[in-house]
Formats: C-alpha cells, sequence, structure tokens
C-alpha cells in the first residue's frame, strides 16, 4: 500500500481505516 503523498482523510475514505490506523501504519513503514 503506498502512503507517501496521499491525505489521511483519503486514504481513510479509499480504504476504511481510521486516521488512527493509518498513522500507525505510516509509523511502521518507516
Amino acid at each position: 500500500m503506498i502512503l507517501d503523498g496521499e491525505p489521511n482523510q483519503k486514504i481513510a475514505r479509499y480504504t476504511g481505516l481510521t486516521l488512527e490506523q493509518i498513522e500507525a501504519l505510516r509509523k511502521e513503514v518507516r
């Protein structure tokens, strides 16, 4: 899953994840 450059709200809409889950994923990837 490519997260770079996409706003969290857009990712949340596409994936159904919460913003908190997206932030956690970003930290794991880096």
